[in-house]
């Protein structure tokens, strides 16, 4: 993974005298990858899940249809947009090419309280599905992926074979939404812009339309990635479809929104693969946040999804970094 930058808002962090921008430097980085094993068995799936449920109820027996062959994906949390179409479907494409097992005889199993746009987004490839918690007997793929990202190095690859590709083209062309070319993709419930206003009014005189994923399908969301030339983003799951650019595309860039709490390279990586300039931009610093960040022994998770609030300077510098603003 190549160097990249950060940007933080303005503070006295960089001139105890005249408060600035930081420009962080971040170095290249190897990703791993590791060990991926699967074959086809006759064997009992259980879901790795667990089910949602007021009160425990024992999982009872389910036989898949004759000439079925299972992918269970009860497990890294499929519910999540961004997991499904980063994880799971690119595994599920890679293994059905390489044992030659159509599309049409997979049967994907998924929690049985899987979301509704995880179930558009599968139904959008044509794929069966099975929504349920319970075993279910007959053949299917056992895998073995350790650890679980070990493909990340070459998912891009498996998300945009030809009938991939062909799949999500048809199920684009039949939306007839006109889709805005410079997008500002924005989240409602978590990791919300608590200055939303200030961005918007930076960003729409550069011709940026605000966008909030759940109001469009599926197909539109990945044609955003396809025909967009410059996206700013808060990091989450509405990055997903970046992966679905082929190393082809047009060129794009993007500014992708982080809270301190949440910084990560995914879809960094992602953008580097899919012929796409990246740039960051962190969020304001809380006193809560500091001491935290410190205690390298434990995970960084607690401030998560908290709302935040970014700087336009930081912003500004971002899009004249990108050659978006002058």
């Amino acid at each position: 993974m190549p160097s990249a930058t950060l940007i933080s808002a303005q503070s006295f962090l960089v001139d105890r005298i005249v408060p600035d921008c930081e420009v962080i430097h971040l170095p290249s980085a190897d990703v791993p990858g590791g060990i991926l094993k699967y074959r086809i068995a006759v064997s009992a799936f259980r879901s790795q899940e667990r089910p949602r449920r007021l009160k425990f109820v024992p999982a009872q027996n389910i036989t898949a249809p004759d000439g079925s062959i299972i992918f269970d994906f009860r497990h890294h949390s499929p519910g999540n947009w961004a997991h499904l179409l980063t994880m799971h479907l690119p595994l599920l494409f890679h293994i059905s090419e390489q044992l030659a097992i159509p599309w049409q005889q997979a049967l994907i199993l998924m929690p049985k309280s899987a979301p509704r746009y995880a179930r558009r987004a599968l139904a959008m490839f044509g794929l069966k599905t099975l929504f349920t918690d319970d075993i279910v007997h007959g053949a299917g793929v056992e895998i073995i992926a350790d650890p679980w990202q070990c493909f990340w190095p070459v998912r891009p690859d498996w998300a945009t074979t030809h009938s991939v590709l062909s799949a999500l083209h048809a199920a684009i062309a039949r939306e007839d939404r006109q889709l805005p070319r410079r997008i500002l993709l924005l989240r409602r419930d978590t990791r919300t812009l608590t200055n939303s206003a200030d961005i918007v009014a930076l960003t729409e005189p550069l011709g940026f339309e605000v966008v909030y994923p759940e109001d469009y399908t599926p197909a539109e969301q990945a044609a955003f990635f396809m025909n967009a030339e410059a996206i700013i983003a808060v990091h989450g799951a509405g990055l997903a479809p970046l992966l679905y650019r082929t190393k082809n595309s047009a060129h794009m860039k993007l500014v992708e929104l982080f809270p301190c709490g949440h910084i990560t390279s995914v879809f960094r990586f992602i953008a580097t693969q899919t012929n796409t300039a990246w740039v960051g931009v962190r969020g304001k610093l809380r006193p809560e946040y500091v001491k935290p960040a410190y205690r390298l022994s434990k995970p960084y998770r607690r401030f998560s999804l908290d709302n935040f609030e970014v700087d336009p300077r930081s912003l500004m510098l971002a899009l004249r970094k990108l050659e978006i603003a002058a």
